[in-house]
């Protein structure tokens, strides 16, 4: 036999086998992707945060595609507060790195009291710490979140969340007094700054998935 003949003979043995092999293998991946555990449809778990949701809870819902909406609920340094929006996974869906846009609600509290120091422009002592009485007004943000979501198991993650809140809302609290002499000190004036919502978000929260 010449050695033509044979290589001829073998490069369609191997073109063959390749044609038999690639549709019995597409039909292996189809069936080993049908028997594959489905994606959790939905997430709720627990959450802590600054800027976030206080302490509370959170859902997730799937929407259309990487697209899910979310909302949440807790309680702040600002009252109650209510969160909504939506979240685009780039990848996975459900895990790993996300970005969500919402909007938040703060309550606020009519009548707040706190021991905070004052300045007593008649006294002696000017600086004093005293019970102030404060109005802090309902509250609007619009939030910016990178989320990692590692997940833990088959359908829970356990999400880290970064980014920043846009206060909507100027002025925020009212100093409520009848002494026109007494105001806030700077430092205390400071610190309700940082009870209201607004600034730089970091939180962690466990989420439960289901099907």
């Amino acid at each position: 036999m010449k050695p033509n003949s044979i290589t001829n003979k073998a490069l369609l043995m191997l073109l063959m086998g390749f044609l038999f092999a690639f549709p019995v293998q597409h039909s292996l991946s189809q069936g080993i992707s049908a028997f594959a555990p489905p994606e959790p449809e939905a997430f709720i778990g627990l959450g802590v945060g600054i800027n976030d949701y206080g302490v509370g809870l959170g859902a997730e819902i799937y929407l259309d595609k990487n697209l899910w909406i979310y909302g949440m609920g807790g309680y702040s340094t600002w009252g109650y507060r209510l969160t909504g929006g939506l979240t685009y996974y780039p990848g996975q869906n459900g895990f790993k790195s996300a970005i969500s846009l919402g909007y938040s609600y703060a309550s606020g509290a009519p009548d707040f009291i706190i021991e905070m120091d004052v300045d007593k422009r008649y006294s002696s002592q000017s600086v004093a710490e005293e019970e102030v009485r404060l109005n802090l007004f309902p509250l609007s943000t619009i939030n910016l979140v990178y989320s990692y979501n590692a997940r833990v198991g088959r359908k829970s993650k356990l999400v880290f969340n970064a980014g920043y809140s846009f206060l909507l809302t100027d002025p925020f609290y009212e100093y409520t007094t009848s002494d026109s002499l007494t105001d806030l000190t700077d430092g205390s004036k400071q610190f309700i700054s940082w009870m209201a919502p607004g600034g730089i978000i970091i939180g962690a929260k466990f989420m439960f998935g289901s099907f």
